[in-house]
């Protein structure tokens, strides 16, 4: 079977993609599946590990389950791919109500004060019809808001193509996408799930603080029982008598 040689440019682990990062490898198999791929170049990386991490060749993402070859059709001698880091983000997303439809679309601006805004996690890998797949279960009100009624947008750009990467659109970790919503729309089910979220996170965080007082205090006793103990053997040392000791000696003599 055909070979060729694969020139991985390598993103992981912060590293900048610079010529000294650079990974080659000869003589590889067109036949073998990108994830066999990716357990000979993590093999020539350490630290990697295959399952966690992305191949690229231009803004293509490689499957695991192909083989290279499909990769190259044009049965070219040498393959440039990016290698990354497989990363999760979490992306806060903010309802916007609105009225209108088409091209004619008003905001009230009292809808400014009333968003709800929940987190998604997603694979910063993924594409805008993952997210909008990953804002629909969250939501979880298939009979107001199935798939198909999710309008979503970035930056002021309404997001139309499903296919389109978070990455290549600047979505990262901790960026904002706002969620088109009907007028008067509000989530009680995502609301009250929220609101236990805080309730238990504040009740843990009360018993944490507790438990933390609780372990200075005996801390602080086993230090002062410790420096009793201490005082006692340097005063046995030394030959002296305790001051508590010595007046009961005197009471006894005046007795």
């Amino acid at each position: 079977m055909a070979a060729c040689t694969v020139v991985v440019t390598d993103y992981t682990g912060g590293r900048q993609g610079s010529g000294k990062d650079n990974l080659v490898l000869d003589d590889v198999n067109i036949a073998m599946t990108v994830g066999e791929l990716k357990q000979k170049i993590v093999e020539q990386r350490g630290g990697l590990d295959a399952s966690r991490v992305l191949l690229y060749m231009g803004k293509i993402l490689m499957e695991d389950h192909k083989n290279v070859s499909t990769y190259n059709r044009s049965k070219r001698a040498k393959l440039q791919l990016e290698l990354y880091d497989l990363l999760e983000i979490q992306v806060k997303i903010k309802t916007l109500q609105h009225f209108g439809s088409g091209g004619c679309v008003m905001v009230p601006l009292w809808a400014i004060c009333c968003r709800q805004t929940f987190v998604v996690e997603v694979p910063d890998h993924e594409t805008v019809g993952y997210l909008r797949r990953r804002v629909c279960e969250e939501l979880a009100d298939p009979e107001k808001y199935p798939l198909e009624n999710i309008k979503i947008a970035f930056r002021r750009k309404m997001l139309m193509d499903d296919l389109e990467d978070l990455r290549s659109l600047g979505i990262k970790e901790g960026s904002t996408v706002t969620l088109f919503v009907k007028l008067c729309y509000f989530n009680k089910r995502k609301a009250a799930e929220d609101a236990a979220k805080m309730h238990g996170a504040a009740r843990e965080q009360a018993a944490q603080g507790q438990e933390e007082e609780a372990a200075e205090g005996h801390e602080e006793e086993v230090a002062a029982e410790g420096k009793e103990e201490r005082d006692g053997e340097k005063a046995a040392a030394e030959g002296g008598v305790p001051e508590e000791e010595a007046h009961g000696e005197e009471a006894g003599g005046e007795a």
